[in-house]
């Protein structure tokens, strides 16, 4: 069991590749999570389980400066040597659920609770949050960004499924719904496939993409590779069409210039090329200059090791150390 005695991992092949609904804390929740059918697990919530007292769940994890013996026993998943002894550490990004905060800006979740911990988020990991390999996390990207921590990673352009949103348009699929009991907005499944920038997988058997046809040859739209590494549902590509900049786009894909980024009025467009340190961005694929995507803005970290989906010429160049030698830019290795 895992974050909850309520939460469930679903990794087994038997389980059929479909959408389901997700219980949490004993109301029905109308966002999906995708199984099988995305390419990598999810966590599923139970109704049938009981819940703990404390309504939020029972966290096993130790909090940040507790004493631990391995990674797996601290919230952050960062166990390290202190003196004579371990101790959890504070993650180099954001505090996972279980772990103390302050306010809600040291949360993945962006939610402190009452009991000055990050409340657990049902579901996929998502962006932040420790992980071990990219099934755990939302955005299908688990990855070192050069702070010595896996973690998952954000993917440019529209949010998929399970990541926190604030409006529908941050969606891949435009649907962003209230968890009441956490009072944050996650990404939602609007249909029982997944819309352009969603996260996918391709098979001999289709994929989950909307209007996809089996092995996503020729399927509108299909799923396909990005240079990230991540399987993502595209259309425009499949087809060898672009849109030119200033055109409303989903992901960098989309673009001719191969940059979708928000605009000043928050709409996401293709652009002629990076955003500047400082600009706005989603993913620290946007930036330039080396730049990563810290808390929405591209800024210089000290970090040389180049991002997922910048270009790369050998592993060594990459955060992830794996550099793919078909598009020469940085991929997931986890």
């Amino acid at each position: 069991m895992l974050a909850t005695a309520r939460i469930r991992r679903v990794t087994s092949d038997k389980e059929p590749s479909s959408w389901r609904l997700v219980h949490f804390s004993g109301v029905i929740l109308s966002w999906a999570v995708c199984l099988n059918a995305c390419g990598h697990a999810r966590l599923v919530a139970v109704a049938d389980d009981a819940p703990d007292a404390a309504g939020l769940g029972n966290v096993n994890c130790a909090m940040s400066h507790s004493s631990c013996q391995r990674n797996a026993d601290c919230c952050s998943g960062l166990c390290e040597s202190v003196g004579a002894g371990r101790v959890c550490q504070v993650p180099p990004t954001c505090r996972a659920g279980g772990d103390s905060c302050t306010t809600g800006a040291d949360c993945c979740s962006h939610v402190c609770g009452p009991d000055n911990l990050c409340p657990p988020v049902s579901g996929c990991a998502i962006v932040g949050e420790p992980c071990t390999t990219s099934r755990d996390c939302c955005s299908g990207a688990c990855s070192d960004p050069g702070t010595g921590m896996p973690a998952c990673q954000p993917l440019d352009g529209c949010l998929p499924v399970g990541e926190i949103c604030s409006l529908g348009s941050d969606c891949c699929s435009q649907s962003c719904l209230l968890d009441s009991t956490l009072g944050i907005g996650r990404c939602t499944l609007a249909s029982n496939c997944g819309a352009v920038g969603e996260v996918c997988t391709n098979s001999a058997t289709g994929n989950n993409c909307c209007g996809a046809s089996p092995g996503g040859g020729g399927g509108f739209p299909g799923c396909a590779l990005t240079s990230a590494g991540v399987f993502r549902c595209m259309s425009l590509t499949l087809t060898g069409q672009c849109l030119t900049d200033l055109s409303v786009c989903q992901i960098h894909e989309d673009c001719c210039s191969r940059y979708c980024l928000l605009s000043a009025s928050g709409q996401l467009t293709c652009a002629a090329g990076c955003a500047a340190v400082g600009a706005r961005c989603g993913a620290s694929r946007d930036c330039c200059n080396g730049a990563s995507c810290i808390s929405g803005s591209c800024q210089l970290t000290g970090v040389t090791c180049q991002q997922l989906g910048v270009s790369c010429s050998t592993g060594a160049d990459c955060c992830s150390a794996v550099c793919d030698a078909n598009k020469m830019t940085c991929f997931v290795s986890l």
